[in-house]
């Protein structure tokens, strides 16, 4: 019964060596390029403003700040401070792609309130109560209904990921 149970357990630790090998490039990589890696969680109409806020920190003129699912629904309890955000971005020479649920063009098709020239929007049968900002070394997976969350990753590898996903996105919407 011991040797059965060494067996066992020295399959067990075959494994996990595996597992640990298959992870180590990964973890060199992260290591050799100082990849810092954070998650938070913002509740609260407040905290969605305070995870969108970090833009400004994340991204200087020229940079471009990507929300995915935008939509009325997330759009109307904090109307004024996006009025607001876009025009601090725009001041700050940050650009803007959205892409949006179809069904909201006529809200977002008023391109001057937002900062035109700096600011496109795109169309895509996208649903929900949810929208995920891209930005920097940045995701934000907003739920905007009910209780609000703002769900924050830093990792450049994941925000690499969500941008060509967006891009891809971007591609096959519709233009306004």
């Amino acid at each position: 019964k011991l040797l059965d149970y060494l067996d066992v357990k020295e399959q067990e630790i075959t494994q996990e060596r595996a597992s640990v090998l298959e992870l180590l490039p990964q973890l060199e990589l992260h290591q050799r390029l100082g990849v810092k890696e954070e998650a938070e969680i913002y509740k609260g109409l407040e905290g969605v403003k305070a995870a969108r806020e970090l833009v400004f920190k994340a991204l200087k003129k020229g940079d471009t700040f990507r929300c995915f699912g935008a939509n009325t629904i997330n759009l109307e309890p904090l109307k004024s401070y996006y009025v607001s955000f876009h025009k601090r971005r725009k001041q700050a020479g940050i650009n803007a792609k959205y892409i949006a649920q179809s069904d909201s063009k006529d809200v977002f098709n008023t391109k001057k309130k937002y900062g035109s020239g700096l600011i496109d929007f795109r169309y895509l049968d996208v649903a929900g109560p949810v929208h995920i900002d891209i930005f920097g070394d940045y995701v934000v997976t907003n739920i905007m209904a009910g209780t609000y969350i703002s769900f924050l990753i830093k990792n450049r590898f994941v925000a690499d990921y969500y941008r060509q996903y967006f891009e891809k996105a971007w591609k096959i919407a519709k233009k306004g």
